[in-house]
């Protein structure tokens, strides 16, 4: 069993990444991929991915 680190709820994101807001509507953000990126997913499909980020804000739905 492997373990997941992330946000679990779907929703509206703006992810912070080199000075850059970008936003995405995710199932689910998940930080434990294979060179610790935080990817995006929706659809049990990777939609983003950010290598380095600073700033995670959930938008209210």
């Amino acid at each position: 069993m492997t373990s997941s680190y992330g946000l679990n709820e779907p929703g509206t994101y703006v992810i912070t990444s080199d000075g850059k807001d970008t936003t995405v509507v995710a199932d689910r953000l998940d930080y434990d991929g294979p060179d610790g990126s935080l990817q995006a997913w929706k659809d049990q499909s990777v939609i983003a991915s950010f290598r380095w980020w600073s700033s995670i804000v959930r938008k209210s739905d």
